[in-house]
């Protein structure tokens, strides 16, 4: 193995330990300095196994070191006290403003923070989002402003499947985020502190975007849009659902600036320095290599630009000096190059796929080129490298999105030649836009007809029947397995294919074995799911089945959106036994939009108070089987399980929807739940006769934890062990309220808020229960 590749895997290691199990610097330091001092004295005595030990274990900590030195500035940017205060900051523009459908999103180096009238001085990247009617177009990179907003602490990972939205920040090193409403609230004071080559770059950007807009023909907003992804890297303002198309038929990359375009670029500019305009070999290559740079910077400088940034400048190097170069020392030194620089950005889901795929590339494109031998050459090659990438990137890509696509080999065939003909055709749109425009629009109209051609194909393979599929997030046992299969089929030959066989069928029981297991544990889990001001519920019944009680708010913070349907994709479900609307409020409904649309649901139970027209739609258009939930009717099909209805009665409150919500009770062996919904004191006095089937186990808080459903004879009746609130953070209501929550403690009664742990599960044998949370590590048996 290449020494270069050795030092990558082991700095790597040394990374991802620093990630889960950092080292303090006073012990880092002299354990370098201890391991390098006797790697040397081992070298002198030429001996090489210690020596080698010590300088594994010297680039390891290396690693965790790096990591470490990266991570300091989350702990230590002084205007953290101020969290969740009304705050007023002052700083520059760091990055070029993001402008999507509903909200401006652009990063300010904040040196001020004025709080209650006193100053402060800070040093730090604040994320500013600008959620309103206008458009701040008076605000650009390297301008002074001044904002007024509230600082917050960015939203972490809440639930499983959910987004780790405060990772994905802070490997940018942006640590908070002040949300903005009115305009008011953003003032522009002047110009800043400001880099004169990215505000080279940014002006180009936004040339290059205000050209190729001129060049189409009118009323191609989407084409435009397309371009700007294509060329910009620019995809916020395409419409979701044409991004949707791309993941699902695995051509995402197409929109997310990748090698295909930094390679085209280069091959384009370099034919153009070097063949027209005739300059000499090197000069050629430094302007070439200039450009990539600056185009790297105009894209946003993601790591997949830059790591072809790199490669493509190792390849003109090794061009100029005439030198062979081996095919992984490229990719590896991009990526030793960028992990030096930040070595937070290997936990960056691009610069994972980015190298996983350039990898496949280079290692399995020849493996399976000879095997097309029947094909013409370029249509082996091209389908060659669509199946190696495909195989290649498949673990991670179910890992993070639980989604496969079937169809990407065939859609990568015509789909990349196509958007490399309108690549070209969009430098040339920008180019010849600058000096002459009725030719760059007849270069336009070519090309919008291309991009509609490419809109439709993608559209009918995101569409053909069993484009992709859904799949439960694998886990790091399976993702070890299927590489170590591909490694080995790649290997028969010299491994004999007897034993490779032989290996993948017992590595494929493992597998199997774990799996059967797990499903036939006789444990039954109840997933409180954190979906803020709202409540939803997920039941994993012991012999099969599930249940959904309800689904969060809709809206802009459509919980069906981001956080059930994340959820059931990660756990690999697609269909929903039967799902409980408890009241119609939309805090309790509004996500359930969203899950009828994308989920089969088999049995719908409501509690047929003030019905909301659209869902009722929704419900026949998709002849759902549904019914009303009423006292004393029992759920049936769940082995082992009993469900019983317990309100509400046949006549219901028409004064407070909260007083209609259906309450269930389900008994798993000797233990219990009470799931109540948003039921007040007068519902709970009226539940008292049926005293022997409220006490329970665990017990759904009524209403988010208020003061005015808290009767303490129903709530002594039941007798929980364990408590659970549903509750968003800082809320306005001032949930849970502290009377309720002194109340419960007297009782002796263990509270769980989603607020502040997160997602909680309860899961249960039916003898004992294990309660877990995502958030705070807490365990309760």
């Amino acid at each position: 193995m290449k020494p270069l590749i050795q030092f990558t895997i082991f700095y790597i290691i040394g990374i991802s330990i620093g990630n889960y199990f950092p080292l303090p610097l006073f012990l880092v330091y002299p354990l370098i300095a201890f391991f390098l001092v006797a790697s040397l004295i081992f070298f002198i005595k030429k001996q090489s196994v210690p020596t080698n030990i010590f300088l594994v274990l010297t680039i390891i900590l290396t690693g965790i070191l790096f990591h470490e030195l990266h991570s300091r500035f989350l702990i230590s940017k002084s205007f953290l006290k101020y969290l969740d205060k009304e705050v007023i900051l002052v700083g520059d523009i760091y990055s070029f403003p993001e402008i999507s459908e509903d909200k401006t999103g652009l990063v300010i180096r904040a040196e001020k923070l004025i709080v209650n009238k006193a100053v402060k001085k800070v040093d730090g990247l604040v994320l500013i989002n600008i959620r309103s009617d206008f458009e701040p177009d008076f605000l650009n990179y390297g301008d002074r402003i001044k904002v007024t907003g509230k600082l917050k602490m960015p939203a972490g990972l809440r639930n499983p499947g959910g987004f780790d939205y405060s990772k994905y920040l802070a490997r940018k090193k942006v640590l908070t985020i002040v949300s903005i409403r009115n305009k008011q609230d953003v003032v522009k004071l002047g110009v800043g502190k400001f880099n004169p080559v990215f505000m080279f770059a940014y002006k180009i950007r936004d040339k290059a975007s205000e050209t190729i807009a001129n060049a189409l023909p009118d009323n191609a907003s989407i084409c435009a849009s397309f371009l700007d992804g294509l060329l910009l890297g620019k995809r916020s303002m395409l419409p979701d659902e044409i991004k949707a198309w791309f993941v699902d038929t695995g051509t995402i990359h197409i929109l997310a600036i990748s090698g295909l375009n930094v390679g085209l670029i280069g091959l384009i500019f370099f034919f153009i320095f070097h063949k027209i305009i005739r300059l000499p070999l090197p000069i050629s290559s430094v302007f070439t290599a200039l450009v990539l740079i600056v185009f790297a910077i105009v894209t946003g400088a993601q790591p997949s630009v830059i790591r072809a940034t790199i490669m493509a400048g190792a390849l003109l190097i090794a061009m100029l000096i005439q030198k062979d170069t081996d095919i992984y020392n490229i990719p590896v030194l991009s990526a030793v190059i960028i992990l030096l620089y930040n070595p937070l950005t290997l936990f960056d889901i691009g610069f994972q796929l980015s190298f996983v795929a350039v990898l496949g590339l280079c290692y399995l494109t020849p493996f399976i080129e000879p095997k097309l031998w029947f094909l013409p050459k370029y249509i082996a090659r091209l389908i060659a490298a669509s199946i190696a990438v495909q195989l290649a990137l498949s673990p991670f890509l179910v890992f993070y999105f639980n989604k496969l696509s079937l169809v990407t080999v065939l859609a990568n065939i015509i789909i990349v030649p196509l958007s490399g003909i309108i690549l070209i055709l969009s430098l040339a749109m920008f180019f010849i836009g600058i000096i002459f425009m009725p030719l760059a629009n007849l270069i336009g109209m070519i090309n919008f007809h291309l991009v509609n051609g490419l809109l439709l194909c993608v559209s009918f393979f995101a569409h053909f029947p069993f484009a992709y599929i859904y799949l439960p997030t694998p886990s790091i046992m399976f993702i070890a397995i299927y590489y170590l299969c591909l490694w080995a089929l790649t290997r028969h030959k010299k491994i004999g294919t007897a034993k490779v066989v032989m290996g993948i069928l017992v590595m494929i029981n493992i597998f199997l074995w774990t799996y059967v297991v797990k499903i036939n544990s006789g444990v039954m889990k109840v997933t409180f799911l954190d979906v803020g001001q709202g409540d939803a519920i997920f039941l994993e019944f012991p012999k099969g089945g599930n249940m959904l009680i309800d689904s969060g708010p809709g809206g802009y913070t459509d919980a069906g959106k981001w956080v059930v349907l994340p959820f059931l994709r990660h756990k690999g479900i697609h269909a929903l036994n039967t799902v409980i609307v408890s009241h119609y409020d939309l805090d309790h409904y509004g996500g359930l939009f969203t899950v009828l649309q994308n989920h089969k649901i088999k049995n719908l139970l409501l509690d047929n108070g003030d019905e909301d027209p659209k869902l009722s739609q929704l419900i026949r258009e998709k002849a759902i089987c549904h019914q009303m939930g009423r006292r004393g009717d029992k759920v049936i099909g769940y082995p082992g399980i009993e469900i019983y209805i317990l309100h509400p009665a046949s006549q219901l409150d028409k004064k407070s929807s909260n007083n209609n919500s259906v309450v269930v009770k389900i008994i798993y062996n000797k233990v219990s739940f009470l799931f109540t919904g948003d039921i007040e004191n007068k519902v709970e006095q009226k539940l008292l006769p049926f005293q022997d089937m409220l006490s329970s186990t665990v017990l759904k808080i009524p209403h988010h934890g208020s003061k005015n459903c808290y009767y303490p004879s129903f709530i002594k009746s039941i007798n929980p062990e364990i408590g659970i609130i549903e509750v968003g953070r800082n809320n306005r209501f001032n949930f849970p309220a502290e009377e309720v929550l002194a109340n419960y403690k007297k009782l002796g009664t263990k509270i769980y808020r989603t607020d502040k742990h997160g997602a909680i599960t309860v899961s249960t044998n039916g003898k004992r229960i294990w309660v877990t949370t995502l958030i705070i590590p807490r365990n309760y048996r």
